[in-house]
């Protein structure tokens, strides 16, 4: 009550001066935000006003439509650290499996108005979005391949799957680690060989676990995973032809996107983030890619992103792949 107290005579002295402060004391009633003292309470405040005007910024560019979200009293370093996760950068070109091929395409696609998604899901505060990235290319291509949709468990993934692969093109090893991050290749050769178990039977929790894989709840098996072709008309291809696909992106700057389509900044040297590529489309003379992410409907276009098309915008082209059904 003391501190209830402390807070509220600080938003009196506050708002008397400054309108962020009013924004920032709705923002945190609406988003839920407690914090365990007033000197927290400042210091989230000031992180606050850097993001405010990061978003400003940005809006003022014309490349995105940018606004406030659960996202906002974090740094960058925090954000980061909690949803961004490195992807290896090949020294040379991986190995192709899928190739552009010389059947016609259609002008749009989208898999998810399709029947071939399911609803948005929210990683939580756990960097599995790597998981979520590989389960709805799984879901997808299932769909594409059986015409039905399954809901696959990333938690099992999370808990149990912790294979390494040498990355094409370097030296380096790398392993997953739950929700310290992993590779989607990695969790298809780990579905192919295991199986894999429905949301239903191994639910996600956001954190991670000992792993509780039952052999006899194994809904789901795959055959093989393969890399696309690193262009657009071999994106576009297999879009078509194997359903939603696995991609890692440059997000760095995606935290307070809300619509329209994404030309911001990014890198398309640098990969840090899991999603999957479910479509594309057109807006006026703009074509846009259908990014499908998993921090919940609160984030974007009700949990998506449109994101430029044309010039391999936040690496998009670099690290594509799916596993096949």
């Amino acid at each position: 009550m003391k501190f209830l107290l402390v807070v509220l005579l600080a938003a009196a002295a506050y708002a008397a001066t400054d309108d962020t402060y009013k924004t920032f004391v709705d923002w945190t009633m609406t988003h839920e935000r407690i914090y365990n003292n007033v000197e927290e309470h400042v210091a989230r405040f000031e992180v606050f006003k850097e993001n405010l005007a990061l978003i400003n910024h940005l809006n003022r560019q014309g490349k995105g439509k940018f606004a406030l979200n659960k996202f906002a009293d974090m740094t960058r370093e925090e954000f980061a650290a909690m949803y961004l996760h490195p992807f290896p950068i090949a020294a040379k070109d991986h190995p192709v499996n899928f190739k552009a091929t010389d059947a016609p395409n259609p002008d749009e696609k989208n898999w998810c108005t399709e029947g071939g998604c399911n609803p948005i899901k929210n990683q939580a505060s756990c960097g599995s979005c790597w998981a979520f990235s590989a389960t709805a290319n799984m879901e997808g291509v299932y769909f594409k391949a059986h015409g039905t949709l399954p809901d696959i468990s990333e938690q099992q993934l999370v808990d149990c799957e912790h294979d390494c692969m040498i990355f094409p093109g370097t030296t380096e090893k790398v392993c997953d680690e739950g929700c310290n991050g992993g590779l989607m290749p990695n969790a298809f050769t780990y579905a192919i060989r295991e199986g894999m178990m429905t949301q239903k039977d191994y639910p996600y929790k956001g954190k991670d676990q000992t792993c509780k894989y039952d052999a006899t709840k194994v809904a789901y098996h795959f055959s093989a995973w393969q890399w696309v072709d690193k262009n657009e008309d071999a994106m576009v291809a297999a879009l078509n032809q194997l359903g939603p696909l696995s991609v890692a992106v440059d997000a760095t700057y995606w935290s307070y996107y809300s619509g329209t389509i994404y030309d911001s900044s990014c890198s398309t040297t640098t990969m840090n983030h899991g999603v999957a590529l479910v479509g594309y489309g057109k807006e006026g003379t703009k074509d846009y890619w259908i990014i499908r992410n998993s921090w919940g409907t609160s984030w974007g276009i009700k949990g998506y992103m449109h994101l430029i098309r044309g010039k391999n915008k936040c690496g998009v082209n670099n690290f594509v792949c799916s596993i096949k059904a």
